[in-house]
């Protein structure tokens, strides 16, 4: 439902991320009131491992965010390129990674808002394609634009699924309701992908995937990969359990075994292990990211768009990924061109 583009922002000098709702779906109450969702949402989470939002706007019918920019790739381009490359991506990133998502995950699905009451959130979208890790090593769970939770202007109807059929949970490919142990059968299934570098569900027939994940009848990770440990595959069965009440109670739970398992192993990656890596198996910075504004000269004089949040707005210049421009910049701080 939205585009991304990178963009620099001229009053903090620093690179951000720009997220506009598609004008096909601009019209769409529906749409909009689920971006504003992600924003409420996302404004109240200070969490390391969690994309920040910087601001709110609108300008015309055109609602956009911006959001922190992470310099990195995410999951489902370092498995693309680990499968392609024959490479087999070592465990210790993989522990490091996986466990930085957890605690993401058990901040969200523990927040509570300002009067103290439980948020509720669900992130409902875990995914290779939602998780980045940063060249500086830092790994965001990004985009909760589907994310179940409290106080939400949109609403999902019961029997109504959202999410990525590859990676949703049993219950909730039923339209069941669902809660916080749904993200952690999600992430079960991004970890056995990565430890594999095999899809788990990939089928063209979208029935047929639900069919397979309702059943929930998951190998071991070992029987594709021999050289995982025993250990890790039991970690597996109890994050992929069919039944919500046999899986890991909590994120934390889960990032308590992983641990515990790195730290048996010999395999406790910081940071630094991280950044090193991604520098040197994939090897690209900021510095090339920043290059494309070099040169890039924004208007003398801009009228402040409308906000729908109480956060600051910010000024910026956006690259577009496509082609056509993102707005005529009447009435707008946006100085968008081709990056």
């Amino acid at each position: 439902m939205a585009e991304i583009f990178r963009a620099a922002d001229r009053e903090a000098d620093r690179v951000v991320a720009i997220k506009r709702i598609l004008p096909e779906v601009s019209a769409d109450d529906e749409f909009v009131k689920m971006f504003r969702d992600e924003a409420k949402i996302i404004s109240q989470l200070e969490h390391p491992n969690i994309c920040r939002i910087l601001d709110l706007g609108r300008v015309g019918f055109d609602y956009y965010l911006a959001l922190e920019f992470v310099d990195g790739l995410d999951l489902r381009a370092i498995f693309d390129r680990a499968a392609k490359g024959g490479l087999e991506l070592p465990l210790g990133l993989l522990l490091h990674v996986f466990s930085a998502v957890c605690e993401g995950l058990e901040y969200a699905h523990r927040r509570r808002d300002p009067s103290g009451r439980p948020m509720s959130i669900v992130h409902r979208d875990v995914s290779p394609q939602n998780v980045i890790v940063g060249f500086d090593g830092v790994v965001k769970l990004i985009d909760f634009g589907i994310a179940k939770a409290a106080g939400k202007l949109s609403r999902t109807q019961v029997g109504t699924i959202k999410g990525k059929y590859g990676y949703m949970s049993p219950e909730q490919v039923r339209g069941l309701p669902i809660d916080h142990r749904s993200d952690v059968f999600s992430l079960g299934i991004c970890l056995w992908e990565l430890l594999t570098l095999e899809r788990l569900f990939a089928l063209d027939n979208e029935l047929l995937i639900m069919e397979r994940i309702s059943n929930a009848q998951i190998p071991p990770p070992s029987r594709k990969n021999p050289r995982i440990p025993e250990a890790l595959d039991q970690i597996l069965a109890r994050a992929l359990t069919r039944e919500a009440s046999d899986r890991y109670p909590s994120a934390a739970d889960l990032y308590a075994d992983l641990q515990a398992f790195a730290f048996s192993e010999n395999l406790l990656w910081q940071t630094g292990h991280v950044a090193d890596y991604m520098a040197r198996t994939f090897g690209r910075g900021a510095a090339k990211q920043k290059a494309s504004f070099a040169g890039a000269q924004p208007p003398n004089s801009l009228n402040k768009s409308p906000l729908d949040s109480s956060l600051p707005l910010a000024s910026f210049v956006a690259a577009r990924v496509q082609e056509q421009p993102m707005s005529d910049n009447k009435g707008s701080d946006l100085d968008v061109f081709e990056g």
